[in-house]
């Protein structure tokens, strides 16, 4: 029986968490091993624990927590909040991997990740990186980030640079 490791990290409950459960059943249902690193927010850990966990052997969570500057711009600009957390500090900067040694075995045969969010993509690029060299790293992409509602790659307005940016980094590995 072939051992899977998913990796889904998230700041917000969405509609990629809800595509990623039909991959997420569609494993437990074809016999494979599978476990879950779950990274979210309490709001996340809560909705993840409730509706998809079952399809996991195992789970291991971290809550992401907001500093009290987060919450407040938050408050005050959603959207802009949403830019600045989703791809300017996710993109650059995500959680640490060391709460994970002595829980991850060696004995996984891939990685999964689900992206979007950047978050996700950038977390099992470092888990890859810390403990699983040399397993395979699949990427799972629900809605690619720069072309998220455009027809194709010449749709992508310029001002989408960043978006083309981070895919670019964790395609080729530089999710670190």
């Amino acid at each position: 029986m072939e051992r899977i490791l998913c990796v889904y990290a998230t700041r917000q409950i969405d509609s990629n968490l809800m595509m990623a459960s039909t991959v997420f059943r569609g494993l437990r249902e074809a016999g494979y091993d599978v476990d879950m690193i779950f990274i979210g927010s309490s709001d996340a850990i809560i909705e993840f624990k409730q509706r998809y966990a079952k399809y996991f052997n195992g789970v291991f969570y971290k809550q992401i927590s907001r500093p009290l500057k987060e919450i407040y711009l938050h408050k005050k600009s959603p959207l802009l909040y949403s830019y600045l957390r989703s791809f300017l500090m996710d993109g650059f900067n995500s959680p640490r991997v060391d709460w994970l040694k002595g829980k991850i075995r060696n004995n996984y045969d891939k990685i999964l990740s689900f992206i979007p969010p950047v978050i996700s993509g950038r977390y099992a690029l470092k888990v890859k990186e810390h403990f699983l060299r040399t397993t395979p790293l699949i990427q799972f992409w629900t809605d690619p980030l720069s072309l998220g509602r455009l027809n194709g790659i010449n749709e992508i307005p310029r001002e989408r640079w960043l978006h083309k940016y981070l895919e670019n980094r964790m395609l080729n590995g530089g999710g670190g």
